[in-house]
């Protein structure tokens, strides 16, 4: 891991939220010593930021996570009412605030020679989140603290290969019109019917694709999310699971169907969306997009909803199976390409 890299990028993400808060929600907080996930406790959290990036050195993932007392407090000062349970509009504000955070921490890291790019953020909310990733990599955690409590920033970060060189440098192709589109998802789709079917032996079948249009359009208990970019576009990639079929996804897999989440079993979500990204990434990359992946975030809680940037919306594929309903979300943007 290069270490430059990630010291500048906690310290931009930590000085922009910092900088962020003071000066739209007047709350001044105070960075604690950073630590090793797992290492100390932490709240479970109401409100989350994510974004997955990805740059010439290491790819990952950023989770901005707040518990309720705090996120209270930060619309409190933000919108002038008190909140007691997250509405639409707070989704909207915690969007803004995160665009505002990331966008800073991009410039900041572009201006000292690391060429970073980030997918699009998504906002989760719901009761008692939590967050995990696969046991091999190492997440750094930073606290917060704040009068109304500790609010945490989680950074993971891999490193990546080096990317082959090529001949010629092809524009990669836009995905702006529905049969432009309809071919990009197709990849996704077949990647998650084929994963299942080989590695757990569950058939499934995607349904009628709609327009996330608002978070409360469907909720889910466990789920993985990771960042996709590319020179076109940016955007995201959710498998979500309500609990019961999640354990029976489990039962399939394992020979014996769980009760409740046990530990351990967020490694199996995360490993579903490496395999079906990893897929459906292949296809993608003949096709010219040029595909980087992040790393995935698994988060779990109770009823969980997720809304993405405010100004854009999610495609949802919803699936019938052997274990019950389960959705994919994808999330995409057209990016303009840089210039020469």
């Amino acid at each position: 891991m290069d270490n430059k890299f990630q010291e500048t990028l906690l310290n931009a993400i930590a000085a922009s939220t910092i900088k962020t808060l003071r000066d739209f929600c007047q709350i001044q907080p105070v960075i604690g010593q950073a630590f090793i996930k797992g290492k100390r406790d932490q709240q479970m959290f109401a409100v989350a930021g994510i974004i997955g990036l990805t740059s010439s050195v290491a790819n990952g993932s950023v989770l901005l996570c707040f518990p309720m007392s705090v996120f209270a407090e930060i619309m409190k000062n933000m919108l002038g009412e008190t909140v007691t349970e997250i509405k639409k509009e707070n989704e909207d504000a915690a969007a803004e605030l995160l665009n505002m955070i990331f966008g800073q921490t991009k410039a900041v890291l572009n201006k000292r020679g690391f060429s970073l790019e980030m997918a699009i953020p998504s906002v989760l909310r719901g009761g008692d989140v939590q967050s995990s990733y696969s046991k091999v990599h190492v997440v750094q955690v930073v606290p917060f603290s704040t009068p109304v409590g500790e609010f945490y920033i989680e950074l993971l970060l891999n490193d990546v290969a080096a990317p082959k060189a090529t001949a010629t440098a092809s524009v990669p192709p836009k995905v702006d019109t529905p049969a432009a589109q309809a071919a990009f998802f197709k990849p996704f789709l077949d990647s998650v019917m084929h994963t299942l079917k080989v590695q757990i032996n569950v058939a499934s079948k995607p349904g009628k694709p709609f327009l996330k249009k608002q978070s409360s359009d469907f909720s889910f208990d466990i789920a993985g999310i990771i960042g996709i970019t590319s020179k076109s576009l940016s955007g995201s990639f959710m498998l979500s699971f309500k609990k019961e079929v999640f354990l029976k996804l489990i039962g399939k897999m394992f020979g014996e169907e769980p009760t409740d989440f046990q530990e351990g079993l967020d490694d199996a979500v995360s490993e579903l969306v490496n395999i079906v990204l990893g897929a459906a990434k292949a296809v993608l990359n003949t096709q010219g997009h040029g595909i980087q992946m992040a790393i995935p975030t698994v988060v779990r809680g109770d009823s969980i909803l997720s809304s993405p940037q405010h100004k854009k919306q999610g495609i949802v594929i919803p699936f019938t199976s052997d274990v019950g309903e389960f959705h994919v979300e994808v999330i995409i943007n057209d990016q303009e390409p840089p210039a020469a």
